[in-house]
């Protein structure tokens, strides 16, 4: 994801790859779960405006939500913007992976057991699921109007990508660019976290000449 995103500020793939990891993991090293709480709120504003900016333009290129629905009911979608218009067994399918694995990921936990009390964390945990599930329905049809603007794109240049180059202004595109990031960010500092502190507790505290666990923790990040 960060590779795709860093292709538009004129980056090959492989050398957006390797920044975006190298940024990640030195962010990661740097600042802890600290950072992770602190930046997790900052990208959530990014994240959220941006993608509402790009959403709003690119609706707007396709020609609005009734030249939409018209495209995808020529296609044979009935009620493209109902979400349960392919039935609940495939609303269900879709939605309750999700779920499950966030309630037990480790990356999702680590923050509530960061939090401050018990009270936080619940309330900051009900907090976030209800704004996730209104904001999923931006990014839906930020792709469905990407889909009215490129009917024939290649799945592997991806839908942000192609708005970025073809349909956003440059200050649209740079939010979104600054948008991608910051989710990337998000999600891939926390993975790492979650992989050391699984390295750390689980293998490392097993060896007894092993004291400072964080600062093992930090060396272990990179590698």
């Amino acid at each position: 994801a960060a590779a795709s995103s860093l292709t538009a500020l004129g980056l090959t793939h492989i050398w957006g790859a390797i920044v975006g990891v190298v940024l990640i993991v030195a962010f990661t090293v740097l600042s802890g779960m600290w950072g992770v709480a602190v930046t997790d709120a900052i990208q959530f504003v990014v994240i959220v405006v941006g993608l509402i900016i790009v959403t709003v333009i690119a609706v707007g290129a396709a020609g609005g939500f009734a030249t939409i629905a018209e495209t995808f009911e020529t296609a044979g979608v009935s009620q493209p913007f109902n979400p349960l218009n392919q039935g609940w067994s495939f609303f269900l399918g879709a939605a309750l992976p999700v779920v499950v694995h966030k309630l037990v990921g480790q990356d999702v936990m680590q923050r509530v057991f960061s939090a401050r009390s018990a009270r936080s964390a619940a309330m900051g945990a009900g907090i976030a699921g209800v704004l996730t599930a209104l904001f999923a329905v931006v990014p839906a049809f930020a792709g469905m109007a990407a889909r009215v603007l490129f009917p024939d794109l290649d799945p592997t240049v991806g839908v942000m990508p192609a708005l970025i180059s073809d349909v956003l202004p440059v200050w649209a595109a740079g939010i979104l660019v600054a948008a991608i990031i910051s989710a990337v960010v998000s999600t891939a500092d926390a993975l790492l976290l979650a992989a050391v502190s699984n390295i750390s507790n689980d293998f490392l505290l097993r060896i007894k000449s092993v004291r400072d666990i964080p600062a093992t923790s930090r060396i272990a990040l990179p590698a």
